[in-house]
C-alpha cells in the first residue's frame, strides 16, 4: 500500500484532481503551520484545503495485522497563498451580503 493517489482515478468526479497526484499525511501532533515570511499562523481558518503551499513530510514502513506499505507522516506547513476551497467550501464573507440599517429581532418574517 502507498499513500500516494491517483486523482484521474480515485476522484474522476472532481475536476480539481484531473491530471494530479495527491497522497494522504497525518500526524498525532499538530504541524507547525508558518507563512511565507516564516511567521507562525495562528488563526485557525488561515489553512483550509485549496490553499498553495509546502509540506515537510517523512516516509516509515508499517506492518500491522497483515497490512504492509509505506506511510507518509506530516511534519510542517507553510502557506504560499489562498485559492479555491476544495470539496465546494466557500468562505462566510462570500456567501452573505452586508445588511445595513437597523437589525431586525424576528429574522423570520
Amino acid at each position: 500500500k502507498t499513500p500516494l493517489r491517483d486523482g484521474d482515478e480515485e476522484r474522476p468526479d472532481q475536476e480539481e484532481y484531473a491530471g494530479m497526484y495527491f497522497l494522504n499525511c497525518s500526524s498525532k501532533t499538530a504541524p507547525g503551520i508558518i507563512n511565507r515570511k516564516r511567521e507562525k499562523i495562528t488563526d485557525s481558518t488561515e489553512v483550509y484545503s485549496g490553499c498553495y503551499g509546502r509540506a515537510s513530510i517523512n516516509f516509515y514502513p508499517f506492518s500491522v495485522s497483515g497490512n504492509k506499505g509505506i506511510a507518509w507522516g506530516l511534519n510542517n506547513l507553510q502557506k504560499l497563498e489562498d485559492g479555491d476551497f476544495l470539496g465546494g467550501r466557500s468562505r462566510a464573507e462570500d456567501d452573505f451580503d452586508p445588511i445595513d440599517g437597523e437589525e431586525d429581532d424576528d429574522f423570520l418574517n
